[in-house]
């Protein structure tokens, strides 16, 4: 996968991923577009991982959201763009949703399925552009 493509394509990703979730979102108040990234190393192969570094990111910031409280605040996903643009180590890249207990009641109800469903429905974009990459 050529560095230069993410550069370009991470933030125009993210918003296409934001924008497929929005629908999910409307009708299930308190889930949370998220990107994580991870940087882990293991000593032995069998043993334990140590965790170098983790970033969590509310795909929100892009644009802000006033319903919310996330306010736009583009320079996080900059700072997943460097650090993967200009990675020199083994890195996991996550793209979901969250679903918190204390603030989704969606969560708890029968068809919360439909919800987890509907936000991996809305990573197509991204994942339509990993397998494609």
């Amino acid at each position: 996968m050529d560095s230069s493509t993410i550069l370009w394509s991470l933030p125009h990703l993210m918003s296409q991923v934001l924008r497929e979730m929005a629908p999910t979102m409307a009708v299930c108040s308190g889930m949370e577009p998220r990107l994580v990234l991870k940087q882990r190393h293991w000593v032995t192969r069998s043993g334990p991982h140590s965790q170098d570094a983790y970033l969590e990111v509310d795909l929100r910031t892009l644009r802000g959201d006033a319903d919310s409280g996330v306010k736009k605040q583009r320079e996080w996903m900059e700072a997943v763009q460097h650090v993967v643009t200009n990675k020199e180590s083994n890195l996991e890249l996550q793209v979901g949703a969250t679903f918190p207990y204390d603030h989704c009641a969606a969560i708890v109800m029968p068809d919360a399925l439909d919800h987890v469903a509907a936000a991996w429905i809305g990573c197509r974009p991204f994942i339509k552009w990993l397998v494609e990459a």
